[in-house]
Order: C-alpha cells, then sequence, then structure tokens
C-alpha cells in the first residue's frame, strides 16, 4: 500500500493484491519503525466496518483510514478504481482518496517507468 499525503490530501494506493486482502480480512497496515529516539514508529492502515463515511483518524502514531463496509465491498468487487470524500477538519476539507493502483507495480518491475 503507498502513502501519499500533502496538506490537503491523503491518497492510498492499493495493489491488486491489497484490494483482494482488504475484502478478505477487512483490514491491510503498513508500519515503519523509526527508533526510540523519533518516537518510535508510524504505521497506517485501511479498514473497513460500521462506519458512517469514508473518514481519516490519527492518533498515537497511526493513521487510520476508515471504509464504510457496504462501499468497500462495491469497490473491491467491482472495476472502480477510486473511492474518495472530503472530511471536514474545521478551517477546510481534506480530501481522502483510497485507488486500485493495478498493473504499476510489474511494469516497474520489468524496468520501465
Amino acid at each position: 500500500m503507498k502513502l501519499r499525503l500533502t496538506e490537503d490530501e491523503i491518497r492510498l494506493r492499493l495493489s491488486a493484491a491489497e484490494v483482494n486482502d482488504l475484502a478478505v480480512l477487512g483490514r491491510i497496515d503498513e508500519r515503519i519503525d523509526l527508533g526510540s529516539s523519533a518516537g518510535g514508529g508510524f504505521a497506517f492502515l485501511l479498514e473497513t466496518g460500521e462506519f458512517p463515511s469514508l473518514s481519516a483518524t490519527f492518533e498515537a502514531g497511526e493513521l487510520k483510514v476508515a471504509i464504510p463496509s457496504d462501499l468497500a465491498r462495491r469497490w473491491t468487487g467491482t472495476d472502480l478504481i477510486g473511492i474518495e470524500a472530503d472530511q471536514e477538519t474545521g478551517e477546510k476539507k481534506v480530501r481522502i482518496l483510497v485507488e486500485k493502483d493495478l498493473g504499476r507495480r510489474s511494469a516497474r518491475l520489468q524496468g520501465r517507468k
């Protein structure tokens, strides 16, 4: 799973295998250990469940993107490439985008850009 952050966007891109794992397991995550001097680690995860909307939270070094189960089933079970929502943060909106990254990984492994 790839994570891209800007000041007003959270973007996750999943390989075909990760899309399948999300459909079966209801959750996928990535973690990086930054060592104790850097405050521990950082994790980001994508989880399906009984959530009212596509949304994001950050707590204790973990960025969680939540997808309502019905939306996750539609997205993982069809050719739909991306889902998105805007989340109000008080003064502005943050765009949340979750996309299928189909085929790009194999092209990069073959030496293509």
